[in-house]
């Protein structure tokens, strides 16, 4: 559909600028008038000098009603025709309705004029106040606006449209848009047609492609959204204005919206693919080690008359349950049944008991539930499952590098969730940006802190040398 600008359409302002004066102004000016004209004119007639006063009469009596209105304009209307009676002699050959014929018509011509005057004052408001409440709503708007000549020469920019290009109102005027404002396209870095250029060319709304940047006059690249219209008077296109609007925001928003649209399906994916190796490892690599363990006490019993060959066949045997018992234990990691049928705090409670007994390390589970019923209410599913994979990439961090001998695990279920793990280990220096780091558990760290922000919460890391580590997810409940 096509659209332009037009002006818009005012009522009337009822008070004119010279109503707006005071009456004593106004009508005292209209006396002042009077009293001049007319002791210039008994001046020249005492000099004895006869001149017409018809222009310095109809002189006045335009600024009377140009400064003063149209009620002072008739005031002096009625005294220099009460005055042109009272002095200008009857010709003795006129009849009675010659002369009211003639003092009616000047004094319908000085009417005549009051209202044609006052009338092009008032036109003249009228016209003034459209441009200035024009003016002052393009300048008040929050979006740039440009507005343009048939020549694409700037002819007006509000305050935004200066702070976007850094060109001032002053500076650009009269300068081709296109030297003011540069655009290019994001990916293709090719300079776009200006559209008002287009606009001029086909008297219909533009709007610039999506991935359109404003170069600003310091250089900068301004991600922007733009529309130009034609303004149109009785169907001809007078000029062209044009609206940007700086959507930096708004590509952040969308590009962080993508980034966790891609974390989530890395996520689901990741937790697709351990669920797939657990399974492995339990159905198929499980019964493996299951039929070798049986294989090797079969040996074992044939072989007793061998010390030697029993012995060494009971620590093969002895490895292959530790191997067993390991894998059982991966594969549980990976897909832990309890988190899938049980919820989080059965989940985490069983995985620390479990990985306290596997590494040796002393490591406690508790909960916090004051306000949250857990047992008629388990927690989102993401929530869970996110917080169950920190609580393991924190645990494996420990495990690693921390050389702890003791840890905490602590959840709490509020306003939201929380979840900590401290440990008493050596602790690291936190030099730098952490989630860039490329040092042991540098990785890991990051992948916490992406799993937290996938659940639009934080993670915060307390450490120092020496003084252990405490990891602290905040999560919101919903």
């Amino acid at each position: 559909m096509e659209s332009s600008l037009t002006l818009p359409s005012l009522s009337p302002a009822s008070p004119v600028e010279s109503k707006q004066r005071h009456w004593l102004y106004r009508y005292g000016l209209a006396l002042l008038v009077y009293g001049v004209t007319l002791g210039l004119s008994l001046l020249l007639v005492w000099l004895g000098i006869r001149i017409s006063f018809a222009i310095p009469i109809l002189v006045g009596l335009v600024g009377v009603v140009w400064f003063g209105g149209r009620g002072p304009g008739v005031l002096l209307s009625v005294l220099f025709h009460a005055t042109t009676i009272y002095y200008t002699p009857i010709p003795p050959d006129s009849g009675m309705p010659k002369i009211v014929f003639g003092y009616l018509s000047v004094f319908s011509v000085y009417l005549f004029l009051v209202w044609v005057i006052g009338g092009l004052k008032q036109a003249q408001h009228r016209l003034r106040s459209q441009r200035d409440l024009l003016q002052v709503t393009l300048s008040s708007i929050g979006d740039a606006v440009i507005a343009a000549d048939t020549d694409g020469r700037v002819t007006f920019m509000n305050g935004a449209a200066e702070e976007l290009s850094g060109w001032t109102e002053s500076e650009s005027l009269g300068r081709p848009l296109s030297a003011v404002f540069r655009i290019l396209n994001e990916e293709t870095r090719e300079e776009v047609v200006n559209p008002v250029e287009r606009v001029l060319a086909t008297g219909k709304v533009v709007r610039l492609a999506n991935h359109s940047v404003l170069i600003t006059r310091d250089g900068r690249e301004v991600p922007i959204d733009d529309s130009a219209a034609p303004i149109k008077h009785h169907g001809k296109v007078r000029g062209v204005i044009m609206v940007l609007t700086d959507v930096t925001q708004r590509k952040l928003a969308e590009r962080s919206r993508r980034e966790t649209e891609i974390m989530h399906r890395l996520v689901d994916a990741q937790e697709a693919e351990r669920h797939r190796i657990a399974r492995d490892l339990h159905d198929h690599l499980g019964q493996q080690m299951t039929a070798l363990r049986l294989r090797i006490e079969s040996l074992s019993d044939e072989c007793r008359d061998n010390e030697t060959l029993a012995r060494s066949i009971d620590e093969v045997k002895q490895n292959a349950i530790n191997i067993d018992r390991d894998i059982s234990f991966l594969s549980w990691e990976l897909r832990p049944t309890e988190l899938e049928n049980f919820g989080l705090v059965n989940a985490l409670s069983s995985f620390v008991r479990e990985w306290s007994r596997q590494h040796g390390i002393v490591a406690e589970f508790h909960v916090y539930t004051a306000s949250f019923d857990y047992e008629a209410n388990r927690l989102p599913e993401p929530v869970e499952t996110n917080l169950y994979r920190i609580t393991q990439e924190a645990l494996n961090n420990i495990r690693k590098h921390a050389n702890a001998s003791n840890v905490n695990v602590l959840l709490q279920v509020r306003e939201n969730v929380t979840l900590i793990i401290e440990d008493n280990g050596i602790g690291f220096e936190r030099s730098g940006d952490w989630r860039n780091s490329t040092k042991p558990g540098g990785l890991g760290l990051v992948s916490m802190q992406e799993r937290a922000a996938l659940l639009k919460g934080d993670l915060e890391i307390d450490t120092s040398r020496g003084n252990g580590t405490t990891v602290r997810a905040r999560v919101p409940l919903n």
